[in-house]
């Protein structure tokens, strides 16, 4: 191949080259899932216009993620439909595009505010058949009763495809997720305030009956299977033990009673086949209000169900902060993080732990409506358990974070601490919880394996720095001497 331009026409450049150039132009960084990139919209948008050779590529980039609608409740009726009807011109004029189409968000809650937006959703959606990661988006307060008919189905046809590994579902009631159980297909759940029929988030705060159709002991019947035939005919069940069978990532917050319902259905038919309870990543959100007693219930089910969960092999805890409108639960609701909220013996290939919390869970003294929300005591407990069982930890990392900004920060208005950041810095760092954790983490015949012990203190603006990594430090020499030992002030 002749590399010489003619005269009066410019180099052209090998289409494998056109491809690099425009694959190594994104930003490269991982979104929230595997397999999932953003890229500068702007720079494809660019880029696709240099000449026919470099379209294709780009357009596959561009078209990688796709928002249905937008994600703006208060958008225009009008907008939300020519958002959806260009891009379902866009997939009719050029086919191939419908190929690009990887992630799909779906925010159902400003989609229905439009009956053309419904329209052309229910159409687009059966053209997308190379689609692996789904996120429906809904609002609070927002009910799937508001769904027409049509793109109802539309929506379960498209997550029953045996094609699709990755499930958000974000800020949905009413949403029947019994049809869930028998999709093994399904690699990463991520359920965010997602309540079934028959529970609301305040049903779920107090310690509610069972649903109608559950028996006296509270044990929802057995549903009717199967449920969707395409999941069960087009997709093959993995051989129970093989990884296969395991479930990539799961991530509960506020959706106790979704995730219990699911359990009841994997606990009484043999066709719920959603590998529920071997996640390898596990992400729990226990943000005061996430470990209601729906939750702390379907908790206690998971671990039992679950028995020697060996295919764990990181496990997150996070508490974050209250927006503004949930101050009010801050006082009305006086659950406590659960004694089993960290059951580490119960996961034997466990290698990642990681836990962030904020300090006002963590200093009960100054803020007593936290009571029982602290997990230090419970990390203690939980890794001294750990240090018992008869097989030695795999443990590598324990990653502990300590947030300073005040619970109810916000990002539209300046922070306003109601304590003193350094004195607060100093009481954390004389605990006795950092002696307990060199105590335990220390012990050479039983983490073996641990190489990283990460102790972080975040936005601590102002606050002695040094002062406190050196009290910390002190109180932890061991894991200082063996080089495994990071603290941070920050």
């Amino acid at each position: 191949m002749s590399s010489r331009a003619s005269p009066g026409r410019p180099l052209l450049l090998p289409q494998e080259i056109v491809d690099l150039i425009i694959d190594s132009s994104q930003d490269g960084t991982n979104g929230p899932l595997p397999f999932v990139h953003e890229c500068d919209i702007m720079a494809m948008a660019s880029l696709s216009l240099v000449s026919k050779a470099w379209y294709p590529r780009t357009r596959t980039i561009l078209f990688r993620i796709v928002t249905l609608g937008s994600l703006s409740y208060s958008e225009d009726q009008s907008r939300q439909a020519e958002r959806c009807k260009t891009l379902k011109s866009l997939l009719d004029a050029a086919p191939f595009l419908r190929r690009c189409i990887e992630r799909l968000i779906i925010p159902v809650a400003s989609i229905v505010l439009s009956p053309e937006a419904c329209a052309s959703a229910t159409t687009i959606l059966p053209l997308l058949t190379h689609v692996t990661n789904v996120t429906i988006h809904g609002e609070a307060g927002f009910t799937c009763k508001a769904i027409p008919p049509s793109l109802h189905i539309a929506l379960y046809d498209l997550m029953a495809r045996p094609t699709v590994d990755y499930l958000h579902l974000v800020e949905l009631e009413d949403f029947d997720v019994v049809p869930l159980a028998q999709w093994h297909h399904v690699k990463g759940l991520h359920m965010h305030d997602v309540y079934p029929p028959g529970y609301s988030p305040k049903d779920c705060s107090d310690d509610t009956d069972p649903p109608a159709n559950a028996d006296g002991a509270g044990q929802l019947f057995p549903p009717c299977f199967p449920l969707n035939n395409r999941a069960t005919l087009s997709s093959p069940e993995p051989a129970p033990g093989s990884p296969a069978a395991d479930m990539k990532i799961l991530s509960i917050k506020r959706s106790g009673a979704a995730l219990q319902i699911l359990l009841s259905c994997i606990q009484n038919s043999k066709e719920a086949t959603l590998a529920l309870t071997r996640p390898c990543d596990l992400y729990i959100d226990a943000t005061k209000g996430g470990f209601d007693p729906a939750t702390e219930k379907a908790w206690d089910t998971f671990l039992h169900l679950g028995g020697t969960m060996d295919a764990v092999k990181n496990l997150q805890l996070s508490q974050a902060f209250y927006k503004d409108a949930d101050l009010e639960l801050l006082e009305e609701d006086e659950n406590r993080l659960p004694r089993n909220a960290l059951p580490l013996s119960q996961f034997p290939r466990l290698k990642n732990l990681v836990l962030k919390t904020v300090y006002e869970y963590v200093e009960a003294s100054e803020y007593p409506h936290n009571s029982g929300q602290d997990p230090l005591p419970l990390l203690v407990s939980a890794l001294d358990r750990l240090a018992r069982v008869p097989q030695a930890p795999l443990l590598e990392l324990l990653d502990l974070s300590i947030d300073f900004l005040p619970l109810d920060w916000s990002e539209d208005e300046s922070c306003i601490w109601d304590y003193d950041t350094e004195e607060s810095m100093v009481e954390l760092s004389k605990r006795v919880v950092w002696a307990q954790l060199d105590e335990i983490l220390a012990k050479e015949s039983v983490f073996s394996k641990l190489g990283r012990v990460k102790i972080a203190f975040q936005n601590v603006y102002g606050a002695p720095r040094e002062e406190c990594e050196k009290i910390v430090l002190e109180q932890m020499p061991r894991l200082a001497e063996k080089g495994v030992l990071e603290v941070m002030m920050f």
